[in-house]
């Protein structure tokens, strides 16, 4: 703010300086640059549900609560939709979205999760949008004379008055609030990046701004129109005792050693890789394949086929999709592969240890 008593032409110079020069590392005209941006990627992402599924949350809570409304949030969208991929969009505020729990929370969710944010402060709209819309019948109901005594007379009410097949009021009894350890790490420079992906478990990358062209959205994000742009992307991870080579400005430190692998379960979960034998007469084939939906009373699960390219895997252009399940005709037997059993580079490059 400018001194009281400044002539016109000082004022004007304050007002190009504060324009100009940075404030936190980032000057007025970048702010407002990526804020255009990031609203703009957020329409195109709207006009291809094909290939997202978009939730935008703003809730002033824990990420743990953050996480609790998004895997319900996904465990809605599946009764209604088959998810490839979840894209979820927020703003940018730290203590919810963008402190190191909600990053370790991020690789942890299924169908090759990714986290976009607006600039900050400008991602209220979408989802104040739809909370003010309850928060205003509440109001109403109350100047009507309901009284409301916990949460659970709220979402009744709500959804015997305002409930349809677009819009469902959950009461959420409890929220999981165990620590996720002091040995998650912060990720570096996190203020400036405003699209975040998950490569598995306690692995992401990042990069400066969001972008959905149609190399992006293939997972080709090198041949990306708007490069020069958006930036690169910078490959992290959320836990030290977790090994990586999967770009080679990412190092290990010396010190870190690997831990022993998680047990195998039996059957797959939503967002799983499994490495597939199929075995035909005396001819077997192995493939590799991520899970897409689960029926365990039957059995069987769907999935998506990696498609092989010399010494590595990547998921085609046409999804190749199947049925898995013990038996005639293809007398399929699965393996479920933890984090141990495979790298992924900067280009979503899949390669499987034999």
């Amino acid at each position: 703010m400018a001194q009281p008593g400044l002539r016109c032409g000082e004022l004007m110079n304050e007002l190009e300086k504060d324009i100009k020069e940075p404030t936190k590392g980032r000057s007025f005209l970048e702010h407002l640059f990526n804020a255009y941006w990031q609203q703009s990627q957020f329409k195109e992402f709207k006009t291809n549900p094909e290939e997202a599924t978009n939730h935008c949350s703003s809730c002033c809570c824990i990420h743990q609560a953050v996480q609790e409304f998004t895997r319900r949030t996904i465990d809605i969208l599946r009764r209604k939709v088959s998810i490839r991929k979840l894209t979820i969009w927020n703003d940018g505020a730290a203590s919810q979205y963008k402190g190191r729990g909600s990053f370790h929370d991020l690789t942890l969710l299924p169908h090759q999760p990714q986290r976009c944010y607006f600039g900050s402060e400008h991602g209220k709209g979408e989802a104040d949008g739809e909370t003010g819309t309850m928060s205003q019948a509440l109001k109403r109901a109350v100047h009507a004379g309901v009284n409301f005594t916990c949460a659970k007379d709220m979402v009744q009410y709500l959804s015997s008055k305002h409930g349809s097949s677009t819009r469902q009021y959950i009461l959420v009894p409890e929220i999981d609030r165990t620590d996720i350890g002091e040995d998650i790490l912060t990720i570096p420079g996190k203020q400036k990046y405003h699209q975040f992906q998950a490569l598995k478990e306690y692995i992401l990358q990042a990069r400066r701004l969001a972008c959905c062209c149609t190399a992006c959205r293939q997972g080709k994000p090198l041949k990306c129109i708007n490069l020069d742009t958006v930036g690169e992307y910078v490959v992290h991870k959320c836990k030290p005792s977790v090994t990586t080579t999967l770009n080679t400005g990412f190092m290990e430190e010396p010190s870190v050693e690997p831990v022993a692998g998680p047990s195998r379960p039996a059957f797959p979960k939503l967002g799983d890789l499994v490495r597939l034998k199929c075995r035909i007469n005396k001819l077997e084939k192995i493939y590799f394949a991520m899970v897409l939906e689960v029926s365990e009373e039957e059995g069987s699960f769907s999935v998506q086929f990696l498609q092989k390219s010399g010494t590595m895997y990547t998921f085609g252009q046409e999804q190749d999709v199947g049925l898995i399940k013990e038996g005639p005709p293809d007398y399929y037997s699965w393996v479920v592969l933890t984090p141990f059993d495979y790298s992924i580079d900067n280009r979503n490059h899949f390669f499987f240890k034999t």
